[in-house]
């Protein structure tokens, strides 16, 4: 893949740049939820976005596989106008919004906690009543606060937490202390398909490095000791994210959909197929649920130009036969910035 193309998708995949989307679009209203499965419901705050009448086709009611429940997600994202805002899915299709969350950045969740990252601090949220803050803390970052923005955040069960910074000209790997410190995450990659960064224990994460043939792998850091050991068994990898009990792996490469016990990808087993995407699709945020049993992904269309276009959120659950799909319909807002689950 040639640098200038890889850097549109690493755009896009990450987040990078915020995706403006001519399908959507924003105005206040009194308003404040919207859905796309025929159900709505109003809450005090926030913007709705909708489709624009021109592309009102592509907006298709939710599809949600019979018997089955849209994923329980909450994502960290924005209309046209820019601000961020949390989003909440229920479990017919319904999206509502629970408020702006200005100069949020990035969205994570450990056990019962909802983090939400901006430039100065991390704030604490419950899943229990995500729209209330619970708490704040302010980052000491050793030097002047990176112009680039956090594209993720994940909390490790020793209490620091990994984030990520990204923009155009780079990446950047620190490590949060409770009290706030910030220090560079020894190992990290020093370039990556993605910015992400999970915590599978106490001790260890995984990232995604390219390496000097531009070939995307995960990489398990050890940042007590600045150790990098890349999984050379599978490769292309496009995202990946863990489920709550960090037992199981999604991974999302150009073919579509994997998923793996942690354990076995670490001892460089090959994943279990989940799903494929539509042509030309991509997998911007994968997210997946306590146990592993169930995941959701953000997906984008690519135009020729590189632009992208129509933003759905696909659902997938694991049965006795292998993966279903169970859910597939647009979103009704315009730039993802993360999701976390919440059932």
């Amino acid at each position: 893949m040639e640098g200038s193309d890889r850097y549109v998708i690493q755009r896009m995949i990450a987040g990078l740049v915020a995706v403006s989307l001519a399908v959507a679009a924003c105005s206040p209203s009194s308003a404040t939820s919207s859905s796309f499965a025929n159900t709505a419901s109003s809450s005090p705050s926030g913007v709705p976005c909708a489709p624009s009448s021109s592309s009102a086709g592509s907006y298709a009611s939710a599809s949600t596989a019979a018997g089955a429940d849209a994923p329980a997600l909450l994502v960290l994202a924005a209309c046209e106008d820019g601000t961020p805002r949390l989003w909440s899915l229920d479990a017919k299709g319904g999206w509502t919004t629970l408020g702006s969350i200005p100069g949020g950045q990035a969205i994570a969740r450990d056990d019962a906690t909802i983090t939400i990252a901006r430039s100065g601090s991390l704030e604490t949220r419950s899943v229990a009543r995500p729209g209330a803050t619970v708490a704040t803390l302010a980052l000491k970052w050793p030097g002047s606060v990176p112009s680039s923005p956090i594209r993720a955040i994940d909390s490790s069960p020793s209490g620091s937490t990994a984030i990520v910074s990204a923009d155009e000209h780079g990446q950047t790997y620190s490590i949060v202390s409770p009290d706030g410190s910030v220090n560079p995450l020894a190992g990290a990659p020093e370039s990556s398909f993605a910015p992400l960064a999970d915590w599978i224990d106490a001790n260890r994460a995984l990232a995604l490095s390219e390496g000097t043939d531009a070939t995307s792998r995960i990489v398990v850091l050890t940042p007590q000791t600045g150790g990098s050991e890349a999984i050379s068994t599978l490769l292309g990898v496009r995202w990946l994210a863990l489920s709550g009990d960090r037992s199981t792996a999604a991974i999302a490469l150009d073919a579509g959909i994997y998923v793996s016990p942690v354990s076995g990808l670490l001892n460089g087993e090959q994943p279990a197929w989940v799903g494929s995407l539509g042509p030309s699709q991509s997998v911007l945020v994968l997210v997946v649920d306590q146990t592993g049993d169930h995941l959701a992904a953000l997906v984008t269309s690519t135009r020729a130009d590189g632009t992208s276009d129509n933003i759905r959120e696909i659902g997938f659950s694991k049965t006795n036969s292998g993966w279903t799909r169970t859910y597939d319909a647009p979103v009704p807002f315009a730039t993802a910035l993360g999701q976390v689950w919440l059932g």
